[in-house]
């Protein structure tokens, strides 16, 4: 439970001072964002950095408990019911609530947050999972996160639920990475509404950390836990998302 830093690509690390143990980590327009939770136990706040340095400074008053997502200037930190937002990386403020409705007669909880442009924003709320399935429902806000709406419904399939990702300028384009008995990546071309599913069969292993780093080139890690070893691997889209293919590393 540690942050590394490097400024030299790679060739040198260090550990910057936190107060506690770093969670959830993004980056946009040369600033890094941390949830951090105390050492001990307490409330998760989030902490500022400029690209470049180490030092990292707390944003007053956001509790950013779940996801961080950002586009350009704007940027989201925490889940429904307790969500923020910022248009200018500086200022945060605090979302009206939204609360995942039932899924089937079931509870339901927000799950993973992804922006498509400065202002829309997808959430996925999950329930009513039994067997290696999953209820996942799509909602879309065209405001920054201040209402959403109902788009449709992800594959059943997949009962771990890693994340929702979007490649900037392709608000329509959207990736689910999810597992149970195989790991799943749902891909969607019309922001939601309807899904394809590409399973691999692994024995559910999983995903880390995706991203979409321009409007085709996206990477994503498969497995990435100790036990998982030689299943481990790096893998890239270059189509965003339609196909992925694993990259060697020496």
């Amino acid at each position: 439970p540690a942050m590394w830093v490097t400024h030299d690509g790679g060739r040198h690390w260090r550990q910057p001072s936190l107060p506690g143990k770093p969670g959830a980590m993004a980056a946009s327009n040369g600033v890094a964002f941390a949830s951090v939770t105390p050492w001990g136990g307490g409330q998760t706040r989030l902490y500022a950095n400029r690209v470049g340095t180490d030092r990292w400074t707390q944003v007053p008053g956001v509790v950013p408990a779940g996801k961080l997502t950002f586009y350009g200037r704007a940027g989201w930190a925490g889940l429904p019911p307790s969500l923020w937002a910022t248009t200018d990386l500086r200022y945060w403020h605090k979302l009206p609530a939204f609360q995942c409705p039932p899924i089937l007669g079931a509870p339901s909880i927000a799950s993973s947050l992804a922006a498509g442009t400065t202002t829309r924003v997808l959430l996925l709320c999950t329930g009513n999972g039994a067997a290696g399935s999953l209820g996942k429902t799509v909602f879309a806000s065209a405001n920054g996160g201040r209402t959403f709406s109902l788009l449709g419904s992800a594959p059943l399939p997949g009962s771990s639920v890693n994340t929702l990702a979007i490649p900037p300028g392709r608000p329509q384009v959207v990736t689910l990475a999810t597992a149970s008995a195989a790991s799943l990546l749902d891909r969607s071309v019309n922001g939601g509404m309807t899904w394809r599913m590409v399973q691999y069969n692994d024995g559910g292993i999983g995903w880390r950390d995706m991203r979409y780093v321009s409007p085709t080139v996206g990477w994503v890690v498969h497995g990435g836990l100790p036990w998982t070893l030689s299943l481990n691997w790096l893998m890239r889209t270059v189509n965003a998302g339609a196909t992925w293919y694993g990259v060697a590393i020496p």
